[in-house]
């Protein structure tokens, strides 16, 4: 069960009022996702633990992992019990257009107050912003796991697999990860569900269309729909990179699409992407924000991936997953 306190921190901007009070108002925004974490902090107190994790520190040379840990390392907030990379650039099989996946594992008995929520949210807005320096097309900032989580981890929304396949970049060195995992509770089903429901929201309001942004943002949720369904399927947690191996194991039309999807990231090109970056950097007032969108159309040659047809097959994928399980 994910804790309300961390899904506030991730996720942060939860309606179109929000949106406009970071854009316009920062320092109001960010007291008012203080306030909103801190009414759901954890009381209780941790159980014995079953289970241990270590990770080991990344060890690679990308330069904004190295500009995120320095500062994190230079920020040193209590409540940040440590940063986990995942993904390619942790796997060290990252290519050009490659983004950040990172986790931060916070102890919530070190949200002592509003201050010291406030600063975190800092942080994270921080951070997530330097994150474009690895990719101006980055749709997601950091995942995050408050410690009180660990007592019953939630598997089937940010699985296990991730941790055990990553790195640390904050603190440097190796951490070991005290959890309790009960996966009678992990319903791997539901994930599936609201992945369908969003992919189908967006085709039916061509969403995918409105900007280079949002179509690779909808270009990412598609590749995760092998793994979440094997989960489902299987009521168990699958690595993404594992779940492309295992195609077959889809509904024939299921497989043909995700193949064709795969075969079109492994060519990704964002050239145009450089124009999104240069706006990005300035995303910190609303005109940056509206520009963004303005400048970077999706690119023609990505635009036969938009038509009516192509976004009807993806919304009969999902129908058809959903009934096979």
């Amino acid at each position: 069960m994910r804790s309300k306190a961390g899904k506030i921190l991730e996720q942060q901007v939860q309606t179109r009022t929000d949106k406009i009070l970071k854009l316009l108002m920062p320092q109001y925004f960010r007291k008012r996702v203080a306030h909103q974490v801190f009414s759901h902090l954890s009381k209780t107190e941790l159980p014995v633990f079953h289970h241990q994790l270590e990770i080991g520190p990344y060890q690679g040379k990308n330069a904004t992992v190295k500009s995120i840990s320095d500062y994190l390392q230079s920020r040193s907030h209590p409540a940040i019990t440590a940063a986990i990379l995942h993904g390619s650039i942790a796997s060290g099989e990252e290519v050009p257009y490659s983004d950040f996946d990172g986790i931060l594992l916070i102890n919530d008995k070190r949200l002592e107050n509003l201050y010291s929520i406030e600063s975190l949210i800092d942080i994270l807005q921080r951070t997530e912003f330097m994150m474009l320096q690895q990719d101006a097309l980055q749709h997601h900032g950091w995942n995050v796991i408050m410690e009180s989580e660990l007592a019953n981890y939630p598997d089937s929304e940010l699985p296990l697999v991730l941790l055990e396949n990553s790195k640390v970049i904050y603190p440097s060195r190796k951490i070991s990860i005290y959890y309790n995992l009960y996966e009678q509770e992990c319903d791997y089903r539901k994930c599936l569900l609201e992945l369908c429901s969003s992919l189908t929201s967006k085709a039916e309001s061509n969403s995918p269309s409105r900007s280079f942004h949002h179509f690779k943002s909808w270009v990412s949720q598609l590749l995760l729909l092998p793994a979440v369904y094997l989960q489902a399927k299987n009521n168990k947690p699958v690595y993404k990179k594992d779940s492309f191996a295992r195609l077959h194991e889809l509904p024939s039309s299921a497989t043909t699409i995700m193949r064709q999807y795969s075969q079109l990231r492994s060519q990704w090109n964002q050239e145009e992407a450089i124009v999104n970056r240069e706006m990005n950097f300035r995303k910190w007032n609303a005109a940056g924000k509206i520009a963004d969108q303005l400048a970077t159309p999706v690119p023609e040659r990505y635009k036969t991936w938009l038509t009516e047809s192509k976004l009807e097959e993806v919304k009969k994928v999902t129908a058809q997953l959903i009934q096979s399980l």
